[in-house]
């Protein structure tokens, strides 16, 4: 991994960054910076997974956008 996203916590703070400063969902941005530093879906996963803050957030986008039943049990990751 390179430059802003060394860590999963530079992670998340990207993803946040971009959320609040383009105004994109968290997916879009998780989308742009997978795309931008060329990673592997893999990775991502990996980085959200460890990052409960994010995996929370974006959970509840999920749901908002009916991407997610409102009464699941199961957490997405």
């Amino acid at each position: 991994m390179k430059n802003a996203i060394e860590t999963y916590r530079n992670f998340g703070l990207a993803v946040e960054n971009m959320v609040l400063d383009s105004d994109v969902t968290y997916m879009e941005a998780i989308m742009e910076i997978m795309k931008r530093e060329n990673l592997e879906e893999e990775i991502i996963y990996k980085m959200v997974k460890k990052n409960p803050v994010l995996k929370i957030k974006l959970e509840l986008e999920s749901r908002k956008y009916n991407l997610l039943q409102k009464d699941a049990n199961t957490a997405i990751l």
